[in-house]
């Protein structure tokens, strides 16, 4: 009777072990992917907020350099003061989009990269 016990108490050991070595094999791998799973998130996060507040500032910087000025007489002269102003402010506006975001996203880029 004993000797059974013995034999059972060793079976039950050997499978408790198993199962324990299964158990820490399985929480290390969890460990990682969750870790690396964080690690992805961060980083598109980084980078969508970046976008975003590129974006934002783009578009502030053309809200300030493009805004409209009303008029406050009707009147030809006005309107063509206006025309003038607008279109002597196009290139420049255009030029400093161009020039000024493809710079903030350049120096986006690099240091998300670093």
């Amino acid at each position: 009777m004993r000797n059974m016990n013995d034999q059972r108490n060793s079976i039950l050991s050997k499978k408790r072990e198993a199962l324990i070595k299964r158990e820490s094999k399985l929480l290390s791998e969890i460990e990682g992917s969750t870790s690396a799973l964080n690690k992805s998130l961060n980083k598109t996060l980084k980078r969508s907020l970046l976008v975003v507040g590129g974006l934002v500032a783009g578009y502030a910087v053309y809200k300030v350099l493009s805004s409209k000025e009303k008029p406050t007489k009707k009147g030809k002269k006005s309107d063509e003061k206006l025309a003038y102003k607008k279109s002597s402010m196009n290139p420049v506006v255009s030029f400093v989009i161009k020039n000024a975001l493809s710079l903030l996203v350049d120096t986006l880029k690099n240091k998300m990269i670093k």
